[in-house]
């Protein structure tokens, strides 16, 4: 089960399998969001709600170390997370 995370105001999902991934986006083919690595297999895989992006473990953690939390979002933030984190607990999506 994907970790619900917060570095500097800014939420992530740590531990992310591309099952969950796949299932999710219905693409059977992920790729990351900064190095475009293919994802099948991994499972601990970092996706951001506020960009709607899912990472390779390295990439994740470096775009994390670099992003700056802009209060304005977080009304955007708070909805894409519950979107996220009512996928991962209940199996499916809920708008």
């Amino acid at each position: 089960m994907p970790e619900l995370k917060n570095t500097r105001g800014i939420d992530y999902f740590d531990n992310v399998d591309f099952k969950q991934i796949v299932s999710y986006s219905g693409n059977p083919n992920p790729v990351c969001g900064d190095c475009l690595k293919n994802l099948l297999f991994m499972e601990d895989l970092i996706l951001i709600p506020i960009l709607n992006e899912v990472y390779c473990h390295k990439c994740g953690t470096n775009h994390l170390n670099t992003m700056k939390h802009f209060p304005e979002d977080d009304a955007i933030q708070k909805r894409r997370t519950n979107f996220y984190k009512n996928y991962f607990e209940n199996g499916k999506l809920k708008y």
